[in-house]
């Protein structure tokens, strides 16, 4: 596994606020699309399927509650979708509990959505197209101007509430090749790497191949 170091920069030009920056994007995915996006471009075993189906009684996406007209209904998905989606399952990858990742990102959906929109338009737009993205994990980037996404457990005081973290914070107890990990009192934590994988689930959303006909658009 390679391992890149990336200064992303807005670029701007001589005069004051024209900078250029990605636009947020337009996207409507069925959910076999959606599925396949946030596995890099790989179908979605059994595991993540269920996981989905379970965020979906948590309210997550949004979109699986907003659009949900009864049987034969087809639900679209936007860029917070894939988002929220994307880092719930990030969440249950490295431990976390689904009520956990639902009281941060369904509990406040309103501010969440401005970070993510956010985050993105402080990407350059050529970073789309910058080998590491549709890698597979074979390159590993380190963006120096991440933002960090840490969750808390019930038992915590925090809770429940929305905490980004810079790359500063994120690797103060641990080497810059694993800046993604956190220690919490005697337990050792990792955080979700927001830029990074909207990043990688939105290039592979770009370039998503059609599904099937259906309620919610499954994939073979």
């Amino acid at each position: 596994m390679a391992l890149t170091t990336i200064k992303n920069r807005v670029k701007c030009n001589l005069h004051p606020g024209e900078c250029v920056s990605l636009d947020l994007p337009n996207l409507e995915l069925t959910h076999g699309q959606l599925l396949w996006s946030i596995r890099y471009g790989r179908h979605a075993n059994q595991r993540v399927k269920d996981q989905v189906r379970y965020l979906r009684e948590l309210d997550i996406p949004a979109s699986a509650k907003a659009q949900a007209r009864g049987p034969g209904s087809r639900i679209t998905y936007d860029f917070y979708d894939l988002v929220e989606i994307g880092l719930a399952i990030a969440g249950l990858d490295i431990g976390f509990r689904p009520n956990d990742i639902a009281a941060v990102i369904a509990g406040n959906r309103d501010e969440m959505r401005k970070a993510y929109a956010r985050n993105w338009q402080e990407l350059a737009p050529e970073i789309l197209q910058q080998s590491w993205v549709r890698s597979q994990g074979r390159e590993t980037p380190i963006l120096l101007d991440e933002t960090f996404l840490r969750l808390h457990e019930r038992r915590s005081e925090q809770w429940g509430q929305i905490d980004f973290v810079g790359p500063d914070e994120a690797s103060d107890e641990l080497p810059i090749f694993e800046p993604i990990e956190r220690f919490a009192g005697d337990r050792p934590r990792r955080l979700i790497p927001l830029k990074r994988l909207m990043i990688q689930w939105v290039a592979w959303a770009m370039e998503a191949p059609p599904t099937k006909p259906g309620p919610v658009g499954r994939q073979s």
